[in-house]
């Protein structure tokens, strides 16, 4: 698309990068993408000029043969005009002209960078002429406040802003990059983010794309990381100094992730995973040609990498011959491959990192169904591997040893967000580390200096509305809650004014009631981590699961609040609480009989049922009462199941086959409303499959597939989650011994 205007414009309180697509509102980022930014790009481009619908349909649905065109154009300019505050009566920025086009109308400034990037000469010794240095201006730069507020801070204030928070925030820096695919927490409110306010420094903006995968190098001294961006030649392995001033490309693979750094501190592995390539390569820290040293395709599905401490081998894992994974040796000068772990059956070994001494191992094993994963340690010449955690949840990362090999350092959601925590290498209880905050994952520890880098994740969710009128096929799309953090897991009470859903503006991810319109909110629960929230028939009380340290429990509260009660809490994963049509029991997800099945058990409690035999999850009776409809797995794009209430076969449901997410489905009295998985050249949508005529429609299409989906009984109201906020940031601190 050529246009005589800049890529970055500003209108109004809103700032839009028409090359990164990326939106801003008073320099908070908002969500907005797919044909909804198109359509605001092809306006930018022609301000005061109309864009017939002709063209738009030329430009931007060409490749969509799914989609019927009038209504996915009017369901993205609804869109659009929403995340602009604007509307088609009086509007501001978007004018219709009827059966037509579109037109902007408002005013156009140009958008000034808060960081410029500026290349440097480059000394061609030190560095390859075809390796670019990027440089931060020192005349400007983003400054964030800890109250989760992004606030601009002008030129003139800046020095002074500057030596305040540098004051107060002493000891490290705090690299801030957009992510791009994050589901993360905020960073929390309260003591939590004073913690984190005297572990943290100043923070700068080193590059306009989402980063991720730290690693530190072994004398603290440099960051090396992964850059993701939509910039030609722009994605691939980054080095930068630990007090983010210089930025060093080393490649320009979008496909390259997970740097290690060797142990001398002078070569950078990473991994390149790409459509028609798995390999392993090797790259001088300062720069030069990457060397492929791995010759066979092990065909893994993960990247994480960890030299031994003699340089001579590199770790990875890769696909077992027995089933699951394990992890590998690599020799770095001859390409030789040995197996080193030895998983059980279909389990997964992943995340190798070597002891700075050499003689021990730490990995993550990942059971053969998904979850839970935790820490083992082994020699690290092969042996017996012994287990370290008991956390039964997910581990956000490779583990990290500590500077003196006593200890070992890792993210894990055993409270809910990922958070950090340290266990001594000998065995033992796992402390928080404390001042890091949320969100947090994939610690890497300098070997000397004190210093580690971890990943920050960053984002907030709010729960949407689609209204459906009955004969006329319109919908309208409106917030019905956010804020800053989490908001998800959304259920309409059954006589539809209240609604349900969990939330993590208290600090951890808690049950909240409100308003069918998110007015008048209430937290009901304070157990430090709650989900999947269900509303009994009678709409007096709330069933629901726990998520934090330990095995998961169903409980039950009073909608109104109060002390929650717990129905099946045992040694066991019990989660994704339903109730009957009747209310006489609640179905519920358990692995109790050593695979995910569906159970259920009387409402005042008593002895569990088992409901499915071939694997089940995320149950939900019909209105009526006849069917139970379920998940078949708790993995991405799950088939939908049924089996009859009153007992029979367990058979797929013909019409729905697969679901974005075990929790992307409804059903009402009419038929299964769902989120498809997502598909090249198809948009993101809400579908409905009709009991009666046994056909499927498009409902609504959305900016990205939500992991939770509801319904109401009806069917005229469907809510959903959307991301609206995305960053990530790589995190460098003083390791506390």
């Amino acid at each position: 698309m050529t246009s005589i205007y800049p890529q970055r414009v500003r209108f109004g309180p809103f700032e839009a990068d028409l090359e990164t697509h990326e939106l801003w509102k008073n320099g908070v980022k908002l969500k907005l993408g797919g044909q909804p930014f198109e359509i605001l790009a092809l306006l930018l481009n022609r301000p005061g000029q109309m864009v017939s619908r002709e063209e738009l349909q030329k430009e931007i649905w060409t490749a969509d043969t799914f989609v019927d065109f009038n209504h996915g154009l009017n369901a993205a300019v609804n869109k659009l005009r929403e995340t602009l505050s604007d509307s088609a009566e009086e509007p501001k920025y978007i004018e219709t002209l009827p059966r037509r086009g579109y037109r902007f109308i408002g005013t156009i400034e140009n958008a000034v960078s808060e960081v410029k990037l500026t290349m440097v000469p480059v000394n061609p010794e030190v560095v390859p002429p075809a390796t670019p240095v990027i440089a931060l201006a020192q005349t400007a730069s983003t400054v964030h406040t800890f109250t989760g507020q992004k606030a601009r801070v002008s030129t003139r204030r800046r020095l002074a802003a500057w030596v305040f928070v540098t004051a107060v925030l002493a000891g490290s820096t705090l690299i801030v990059h957009r992510w791009w695919e994050s589901r993360g927490a905020e960073i929390k409110e309260g003591r939590e983010r004073l913690g984190e306010a005297r572990a943290l420094s100043n923070t700068l903006t080193l590059v306009p794309d989402p980063a991720s995968d730290p690693a530190i190098s072994p004398d603290g001294k440099m960051v090396a990381f992964r850059r993701n961006s939509y910039a030609p030649a722009a994605a691939g392995i980054f080095v930068t100094s630990s007090y983010g001033k210089a930025l060093t490309q080393l490649t320009q693979h979008p496909g390259d992730c997970c740097p290690a750094w060797s142990p001398d501190g002078k070569m950078i592995a990473f991994s390149r995973i790409a459509t028609d390539e798995y390999g392993i390569y090797v790259v001088e820290a300062r720069g030069g040609a990457p060397r492929k040293i791995s010759h066979e395709d092990p065909r893994k599905k993960r990247g994480e990498l960890a030299w031994t401490a003699d340089g001579n081998f590199i770790a990875f894992s890769g696909d077992s011959p027995k089933g699951g994974a394990q992890i590998f040796l690599v020799s770095v000068n001859d390409s030789s491959v040995r197996p080193l772990s030895e998983p059980q059956g279909q389990d997964r070994d992943w995340g190798p990192s070597f002891s700075p001494d050499g003689t021990q191992m730490a990995f993550v094993r990942t059971s053969g169904a998904g979850f839970p994963e935790e820490i083992f340690v082994m020699p690290a010449n092969g042996g017996a591997a012994r287990l370290l955690t008991y956390d039964r949840a997910a581990i956000m990362g490779p583990p990290a040893w500590s500077e003196d090999g006593t200890s070992i350092i890792f993210s894990s959601t055993r409270e809910g967000d990922p958070t950090l925590w340290k266990i001594l290498a000998s065995g033992g209880t796992a402390a928080r580390i404390e001042g890091t905050g949320t969100g947090t994952w994939h610690p890497s520890v300098a070997r000397q200096g004190g210093k580690m880098a971890a990943q920050k994740i960053l984002g907030s969710s709010g729960i949407y509305r689609v209204s459906l009128e009955e004969g006329t096929g319109k919908w309208a799309q409106t917030i019905v809650t956010s804020t800053n953090g989490r908001n998800e897991g959304p259920r309409v009470s059954p006589d539809g004014k209240r609604l349900v859903f969990m939330s993590d503006r208290s600090g951890s991810l808690e049950i909240w009631a409100s308003n069918r319109d998110g007015s008048d909110t209430t937290q009901l629960t304070n157990l430090h981590g709650c989900g999947t929230p269900r509303w009994s028939p009678d709409g007096l009380s709330v069933a629901f699961d726990t998520t934090g340290n330990g095995p998961h429990a169903v409980w039950v509260i009073s909608a109104l609040g109060g002390t929650p009660r717990a129905l099946v809490k045992d040694q066991f994963d019990n989660v994704v609480a339903s109730w009957s049509h009747d209310g006489k029991w609640i179905y519920f997800g358990s692995n109790r009989s050593g695979q995910d099945e569906v159970w259920k058990i009387p409402a005042e409690g008593g002895r569990a049922v088992r409901v499915t035999q071939y694997g089940g999850f995320a149950a939900l009776e019909s209105p009526d009462g006849t069917a139970l409809y379920y998940a078949k797995t708790r993995y991405e794009n799950p088939e939908l199941w049924q089996i009859p209430t009153a007992g029979g076969n367990e058979s797929r449901f013909p019409g729905v086959a697969h679901a974005k997410s075990w929790a992307a489905w409804s059903v009402t009295n009419r038929g299964i409303f769902y989120c498809p998985p997502e598909e090249a050249n198809r948009s993101a949508s809400i579908d409905f499959y009709d009991f009666e005529t046994h056909l499927t429609r498009q409902v609504s299409l959305l900016d990205r597939s939500p992991f939770w989906l509801s319904a109401t009984p009806d069917g005229r109201e469907v809510l959903y989650d959307q991301a609206e906020q995305d960053e990530s940031s790589v995190v460098l601190v003083h390791a506390r011994p």
